[in-house]
């Protein structure tokens, strides 16, 4: 504290000197009100060009006169990945329960790493320190907080460092004010700082901020909370894992309180129709935020069915346009500097339609979920003969081939074959990419309102590209996935339907939930709002473009997105079905959009 943390920075420098003659078990620091100061005359000299690497937390008052926040900043920003506590009181040591356990788990981290290396801690840190994410990597860190950014409304998240590492707050919100749940009565925020191979091999690293104490918000249920989100970035290793992470977290918070001792199993049960029964059904397209302008069930169908006729021309005109290959889906793939593009494919529909049959066939490798402990986590997805065998999505690969003048090398005709490819060739010679496949759990009737965990699974899809609907072309399982037999058999056109209809009530509740903030910001806010399905900017402008065309031309309606607080409800529906693109109807299943691609499976 003060002076005494001056002397503890006196010592980190020396012992980044030469750790072997300075305080060689030296393994962390804490420094209270801490500032910099020129070296005293009796120190030899000491190189303090670079950041001294050891684990050290921060700790100051906004209202401390003696040593000033800017002083203990400056001292911060002398560390490698400085961790602070910042409170607003004066020159003391601040004691309080909450503050307390953010010196434990600092200490707790620190000790960790260093039992876990056997070494001094240290170099571990230099070394890891060191390494940057690569070009790759860095850009799935930038989509999915520029993602995270569109969904949640403004204020709930605060970017504190958009360069690595990167670390930004989310604001953890009760889904509902109920009593009796896991919720503290205090706000609870949640740190979030990127590691440098995050998501392809570490998770994210998580703090919880609050100003409850034990009696509100027992340290068990902070253990608890703690334990999810790093067991739900556990699973999704390999892919961005914070939204999957906010959700279980919440699910946990909204459950009602338990034993402050006792464990949370973070597995989730297998839905029976009870549970459904039972289930607090969320309508997401209910809000507090004043909606569009009410109008009749006609219109909407009818703003529905115009979308479908946007899509269908948008496709068409790509069919004859190399610039808009369906394949890239406003997305490139190469050009520009080499630009990296994570194409991500989600398969939906309904229970026991053959997802996850299709999804190891196509697959070439699986990470399965929910394996028992002792066990390979790699292989097939699991398959049975009943609904809701997969409810954690199964995530892998399948190699497909470029599209035919996607690469320059396509130019090179029977020459190309000399050109280098990561993934190898197909027999025709063009380069095969590596696209991620994602295998999520049925859907069933009413899952936009939250039937079935419905909201899970469809958030599950929110960093999907494109959307591939397995058909249960022999209709022997009812909507719920249960066996009907020969006797009583379905009819796919009415699955193709409803999965439809889910898909958009589900797009446009999420709408709704931030329809205020949208009229007040306008086009730019909806665009980011789209962009956090998977979808890129320049693909959402093409769509919102065929729209205002759309409307010009039969409406007499200009820019149309310059006027969006007079929408109504049609309106809106007519941009989420134009966004999800041409489902097919009638009997007609040979059709590919953007968006939607249909499988048939008997």
């Amino acid at each position: 504290f003060s002076q005494g943390a001056r002397f503890a920075h006196l010592a980190a420098l020396l012992h980044q000197e030469d750790p072997s003659e300075w305080f060689p078990n030296l393994t962390f620091v804490i420094l209270v009100a801490g500032y910099d100061a020129p070296l005293p005359n009796e120190l030899p000299p000491i190189n303090t060009a670079g950041k001294i690497p050891l684990p050290s937390f921060h700790v100051w008052g906004l209202g401390d006169k003696l040593i000033t926040p800017d002083q203990s900043l400056a001292l911060s920003e002398l560390y490698v990945e400085p961790k602070t506590l910042i409170h607003d009181g004066n020159h003391y040591v601040p004691t309080k329960a909450p503050q307390i356990q953010q010196y434990i788990d600092f200490i707790a981290c620190a000790m960790e790493a260093h039992v876990t290396t056997g070494a001094n801690v240290s170099s571990s840190v230099a070394k890891v320190s060191a390494q940057l994410p690569d070009e790759e990597t860095t850009a799935m860190q930038e989509e999915e907080i520029e993602a995270l950014e569109a969904i949640f409304f403004e204020g709930e998240i605060e970017i504190k460092s958009s360069s690595f590492p990167r670390n930004y707050l989310m604001k953890l919100l009760p889904t509902e004010e109920e009593e009796g749940s896991n919720w503290p009565p205090r706000p609870l925020t949640l740190q979030i700082s990127y590691p440098f191979n995050y998501p392809l091999e570490a998770k994210p690293d998580f703090r919880l901020i609050h100003d409850n104490n034990v009696y509100e918000f027992p340290s068990k249920r902070a253990e608890n909370t703690l334990k999810i989100l790093r067991e739900t970035a556990e699973a999704e290793i390999g892919m961005p894992s914070v939204l999957s992470c906010i959700y279980a977290v919440k699910e946990y918070l909204d459950s009602p309180a338990t034993d402050t001792n006792a464990e949370i199993p973070v597995q989730r049960n297998i839905p029976s129709k009870d549970e459904d029964e039972q289930e607090n059904e969320q309508d997401l397209a209910t809000s507090s935020q004043m909606g569009p302008q009410k109008t009749s069930p006609e219109n909407i169908k009818r703003g529905i069915i115009e979308g479908l006729e946007i899509a269908e021309q948008m496709l068409k005109e790509a069919d004859t346009s190399e610039e808009d290959n369906a394949f890239s889906n406003g997305n490139d793939l190469s050009g520009k500097g080499g630009a990296f593009w994570t194409y991500t494919i989600g398969l939906v529909g309904k229970p026991s339609a053959g997802k996850s049959t299709f999804f190891n066939a196509a697959s070439a490798f699986s990470k399965q979920r929910g394996v028992s402990e002792g066990t390979s986590e790699w292989g097939g997805a699991s398959v049975a003969a009943h609904p809701f065998t997969t409810i954690d999505p199964n995530i892998g690969y399948c190699l497909v081939p470029a599209p035919l003048g996607s690469c320059p090398e396509d130019e090179m005709g029977s020459l190309k074959h000399t050109y280098g490819s990561t993934h190898g060739r197909d027999p025709d010679g063009q380069r095969l990419l590596p696209i991620l496949l994602k295998d999520v759990a049925g859907l069933v009737p009413g899952a936009y309102q939250g039937r079935g965990k419905g909201n899970r699974f469809l958030n599950d899809l929110c960093d999907a590209t494109v959307l591939v609907h397995v058909v249960d072309a022999s209709g022997t399982a009812d909507a719920q996935g249960n066996t009907t037999g020969d006797s009583a058999l379905t009819n796919p056109v009415d699955d193709i339907q409803w999965i439809r209809a889910e898909l958009v009530e589900w797009v446009y509740g999420n709408l709704m939930a931030k329809w205020d903030t949208i009229t007040r910001k306008g086009r730019k806010k909806l665009s980011g709002m789209f962009s956090g399905y998977g979808q890129s900017q320049a693909m959402t402008g093409r769509v919102f473009y065929a729209i205002e065309k759309y409307l010009e031309d039969r409406y007499q309606i200009d820019r149309a997105f310059d006027m969006i607080e007079t929408w109504d409800e049609a309106d809106a529906h007519r941009l989420v079905s134009a966004f999800l693109g041409k489902f097919p109807h009638d009997h007609n299943f040979v059709y590919c959009s953007r968006f939607l691609v249909f499988v048939l499976t008997n």
